[in-house]
């Protein structure tokens, strides 16, 4: 059951929540396709290729402002809680990037946070944004439970789909499937805001 949103938070249209759900919505989408095509493209070209580490910032960099737009509908003065695990997030998803970065131009100071230092941090932003999410109660609860389990269930995608595209140390993304699926429950949730008008 979709949750009610108070008065003080009822997103109008021309609002500036209700752009914001607009647009987390359009960019979480973006995000997806970009996740779901890069990974079949390493499930159909299991090789390793390491241009798929540049393509990889296209999708990951839309998720974060996915996250951005969810975390501008949920923020909240009084729930300082929220503020610190959505800088916790974003810290993290910054090192993963860095890292990336350190893999592209061949920096071993950066590349730690590549693997394994960056990852680690994100999985746990990822759990306490998702736990926090949960208690705001301001989107559907499986959006919380997405980010929750997103990276966990990545892994395990990873795994199953071993067999045909192997796991690689980088150039392979093919748990980007499930991660595109992930993201577009956050935004589904996010566009479930534009529909509750008051």
């Amino acid at each position: 059951m979709e949750n009610q949103l108070s008065p003080a938070i009822a997103v109008m249209p021309g609002s500036s929540l209700y752009a914001s759900a607009l647009a987390g919505w359009r960019t979480g989408l973006l995000a997806t396709f970009s996740w779901i095509a890069l990974g079949i493209e390493s499930i159909i070209h299991p090789q390793q290729n390491n241009i798929r580490d540049l393509y990889w910032m296209i999708p990951f960099t839309l998720t974060a402002l996915t996250f951005v737009y969810l975390h501008r509908l949920q923020r909240s003065a009084t729930f300082l809680t929220e503020q610190i695990a959505f800088y916790a997030l974003m810290g993290s998803m910054a090192l993963v990037w860095l890292g990336n970065v350190g893999l592209l131009t061949d920096q071993p100071l950066l590349t730690i946070f590549s693997f394994p230092y960056g990852p680690l941090l994100w999985i746990s932003a990822l759990i306490g944004y998702g736990v926090v999410t949960l208690k705001i109660n301001r989107l559907p609860r499986y959006v919380g439970w997405t980010l929750i389990l997103l990276e966990p269930v990545s892994l395990l995608c990873g795994l199953a789909l071993s067999p045909v595209a192997p796991l690689l140390d980088r150039g392979a993304y093919s748990a980007g499937v499930e991660k595109g699926m992930a993201v577009f429950l956050v935004a589904w949730g996010i566009r479930s805001l534009t529909r509750r008008i008051n």
